[in-house]
């Protein structure tokens, strides 16, 4: 009675022919189904006009037009259904069924019928006493249609009787409803009746054959998503008018758009110069055209707001959208609700859960929106792994649920990823044995297997919430690259780099070796100046118990004291490689840096007081900072203006203070060597190269503002420069 839907006839097929013995249905006499004719709006009101008429045209019309719309209907239930062989063996019994006969469907004729009931009964006996029959079974009586909703999904409340009466009564109803009831084949024309039935429902849902050409088209829907493959050429008038509007960006735009309704947000990782800022914008314009309301959050970094600001003049965007640096969230944001679409650039800056700007930005994407809506979130990043697979699985934290998923197949972020992260910590581990070994077939295992976990991640998780493409994609895709030359744009031919070597004179080969060595606390041994241990940065390992237990006041994980000095540890060891590398200028600048750090931080010792910010992410913005700015001008200013607690010199091990002095010397006397340095020979070279581009435009890249300036003022007297 009621909905009838293919979708709930397996659940009943498991009863009546149960895979681990098919003969079972041999015990059943009669199947019959009897579906309400109220189950369906469109049969009837037309029952009004039709089944009651006496107008036998108007009767045959309406079957076909039932019969029709029950097909349509069966048919939406299976695409609707995720694919699964027992949904389409479903079908394939319900057919079979009908044609053996052994499932009879009749349509309720003259009453609006909404009940729903079930009877399983043997045969009537009767006693010698009664003419009575007794019946023996189950009558299920409730809510639950014949669907897979009603059977699996829904709450639904339904009661069962085993009485003789009750089903007695049950039966005695049926019989006259399905007495009166029109059957859906007819039999006089079966064998064609049900043919049709079967072409019908198969034609319109997922079951359809389909020819060669429609499974490579539908791999391709089905793999990349239809936006991928069909462009929205309505997006065009998205652009500013001045700009260039190619076929590569609209495509990404409306697969952007897809994974967004799909997923809640999703990783745009193009190559650099392929237009993620613009593409985001223009995803941002849609949202404003679609609903006024809508307001926009742009999360960057501080060095990046300009260029924001530049594109959301450009594309029209409304000023009630925010910008904001990394390090302001927590200020700047007062009401996260109000933001109904987060775009998060370099998103690659959000993979530490443990400090406080992923978890203002976390609590900010995971807040809903004004119209208590999860919020929808893009990551921009070209690079949005940088170590590990966690690096991953805490950027799709932003716009998934860790535990309820609903990227394809992977409910539960956290099962996903947490053997991927054990088997890359293993492997990390091994690989550093077998390089100080030097054992190659080690090495190549263990890339093999870091490449599986890259494939079970891209294969899994990234396809499915990620568009990234290369220039490269690009130009060997034949739409796109005609689109481009339509449009007269072209990509730069990039030549594969020229190697310039220099040579030092041995005196300052030595002194570059002993600098090497003197990076690396393990090489120390190798160098003539001293030893350098870093000690600045390991505060916490240098406390005694006394200091200890202040230190573990404010930071409840002792592990990650540990962990975070470690960190700081190797990133200061990266900085100095990355200053040694770029220029003797720039290297100096920075021996220069940490002797003046080491300085302010021995002057707290003798004041008595060392101050230490209480948040661990202060730790991490500071240090940024130094990276970026090449300083530790701010450390005073830094743990003054923000919250911190303070040490005594007499929560430190004896050892300390003589071990920073230590460093200190080894870092002036290294200077002292540096300084003696008269030649650049690294420049020198250059300036040999450059003289064979005479008359032309030249960029020169480089990573240290250091070097930059040194360059500027060396290369003004034989180039014009704009640095």
């Amino acid at each position: 009675m009621g909905f009838f839907r293919v979708s709930g006839f397996k659940h009943l097929w498991d009863i009546i022919a149960p895979s681990d013995n098919p003969s079972k249905i041999d015990e059943f006499s009669s199947i019959r189904l009897l579906v309400g004719i109220e189950a369906d709006k469109f049969a009837h009101l037309a029952s009004n006009f039709a089944l009651n008429s006496h107008d036998e045209t108007k009767q045959k019309a309406f079957f076909k037009a039932y019969k029709d719309e029950f097909c349509a209907r069966q048919s939406d239930d299976l695409n609707q259904s995720p694919y699964s062989p027992e949904v389409e063996q479903g079908f394939e019994s319900l057919v079979s069924a009908l044609t053996s006969k052994k499932l009879q469907i009749r349509i309720v004729k003259n009453k609006a019928t909404h009940a729903k009931f079930y009877i399983f009964s043997t045969k009537p006996t009767y006693s010698k006493s009664s003419q009575t029959p007794r019946y023996n079974g189950s009558l299920i009586v409730g809510s639950s249609n014949l669907s897979e909703a009603g059977l699996a999904k829904n709450y639904e409340f339904n009661l069962e009787s085993r009485q003789s009466d009750d089903l007695h009564f049950a039966l005695c109803e049926f019989k006259a409803l399905w007495d009166e009831a029109v059957p859906l084949l007819n039999e006089s024309d079966f064998e064609t009746e049900i043919e049709e039935f079967k072409r019908q429902i198969k034609e319109q849902s997922f079951l359809k054959e389909c020819s060669v050409k429609d499974i490579y088209y539908k791999l391709l829907i089905e793999y990349f998503g239809e936006n991928r493959i069909k462009i929205d050429e309505s997006l065009k008038g998205l652009f500013p008018r001045h700009f260039a509007k190619p076929d590569y960006q609209l495509a990404a735009i409306s697969e952007d758009l897809d994974k967004l309704e799909k997923y809640n947000g999703f990783f745009l990782s193009d190559v650099v110069g392929l237009g993620k800022t613009l593409i985001a914008c223009i995803i941002a314009k849609k949202f404003e055209l679609q609903d006024k309301s809508v307001k926009t959050l742009i999360v960057c970094p501080a060095s990046l707001k300009s260029s924001w600001e530049w594109h959301l003049k450009e594309v029209n965007l409304s000023r009630q959208n925010q910008i904001v640096s990394y390090d302001m969230l927590e200020k700047e944001v007062k009401n996260p609700r109000e933001f109904s679409l987060v775009i998060i650039d370099e998103s690659h800056n959000f993979i530490r859960t443990n400090i406080d700007r992923y978890t203002n930005l976390q609590n900010i994407c995971t807040d809903l929106n004004p119209k208590n809506e999860r919020k929808k979130v893009i990551l921009l990043s070209a690079t949005p792994q940088k170590n590990s697979p966690k690096d991953i699985e805490n950027q799709l934290c932003l716009f998934q649920d860790k535990y309820a998923s609903n990227i394809e197949n992977i409910s539960n972020l956290e099962e996903f990823f947490s053997p991927l992260n054990k088997e890359f910590d293993k492997i990390k581990d091994k690989l550093k044995k077998s390089f100080n070994q030097e054992d190659e077939n080690a090495l190549k295992e263990a890339k093999e297997k870091l490449k599986n976990i890259s494939t079970q991640i891209a294969e899994k998780i990234l396809r499915f919430v990620m568009v990234r493409r290369t220039r490269k994609d690009i130009e060997s895709t034949e739409t796109f690259a005609a689109n481009l030359k339509e449009q007269k744009i072209s990509f730069p031919k990039i030549s594969s780099p020229k190697e310039l070597l220099y040579e030092f004179d041995r005196n300052v080969l030595e002194l570059v070796f002993n600098a090497i060595y003197l990076l690396n606390p393990a090489l120390n041994e190798k160098s003539d100046i001293g030893e350098f241990g870093y000690f600045r940065y390991l505060i916490y390992k240098n406390l005694n118990a006394s200091g200890k237990a202040k230190y573990e006041e404010n930071y409840k994980d002792k592990q990650n004291f540990l962990d975070n000095a470690q960190e700081l540890v190797g990133l200061m060891q990266t900085l100095m490689f990355k200053r040694l590398e770029s220029s003797f200028c720039a290297f100096k600048s920075t021996l220069k840096t940490q002797i003046k750090s080491i300085k302010a931080f021995l002057k707290m010792f003798e004041n008595g007081s060392i101050l230490i910010p209480k948040k661990m992410s202060n730790l991490y913005r500071f240090y940024d900072e130094i990276l970026a700015d090449e300083t530790d001008d701010k450390l005073e200013e830094y743990l003054k203006t923000n919250k911190a607690f303070e040490l005594e010199k007499s929560d430190f091990v004896a050892t300390y203070e003589e071990n920073l002095r230590s460093d200190l010397k080894t870092l002036e006397t290294l200077l002292l060597r540096y300084e003696s340095v008269k030649c650049d020979y690294k420049l020198e070279r250059l300036k040999r190269q450059l003289a064979e581009f005479a008359g032309k435009k030249i960029v020169i890249f480089t990573e240290a503002k250091d070097t930059a300036g040194h360059l500027e003022h060396s290369l003004n007297q034989i180039l014009r420069v704009e640095c």
